[in-house]
C-alpha cells in the first residue's frame, strides 16, 4: 500500500517532504524517498530505508522544480514500485 497524502514544502535547508504513515499489521514500515527533476526520472535519496514519516531534501538547488516519490515497504520486505505515491511539483526558491 503507497503512503498516502505525500506533500512538499519549503525549509529553511532544503525541501520537505512529508506523508502520511502506513500501518502493516505485524511489521514496522520503513520508506524510501525519490526525486524526479525536469527528465522525470525518479532517484532514491535515502540510502537506507527510513523509519520515520518525513525527509528534508538538502541536495536541491535555487530555481529547479521537483517532484519526490515515496514508497513503504515492511521492514525486510522487498520494495514494491505499486507503493509509490508522489508529490505535486514544487520550484525551490530559497
Amino acid at each position: 500500500k503507497p503512503p498516502e497524502n505525500v506533500t512538499v514544502a519549503s525549509a529553511r535547508t532544503g525541501i520537505r517532504v512529508l506523508w502520511d504513515p502506513v500501518t502493516v499489521e505485524d511489521a514496522e514500515t520503513q520508506y524510501n524517498v525519490y526525486r524526479s527533476e525536469s527528465s522525470g526520472i525518479f532517484v532514491k535519496l535515502n540510502a537506507e530505508p527510513l523509519a520515520g514519516h518525513g525527509f528534508v531534501d538538502k541536495t536541491v538547488r535555487r530555481g529547479y522544480t521537483y517532484r519526490y516519490a515515496v514508497t513503504a515497504l515492511p521492514k525486510g520486505a522487498p520494495e514494491e514500485e505499486s507503493s509509490r505515491s508522489a508529490s505535486e511539483a514544487m520550484k525551490y526558491s530559497r
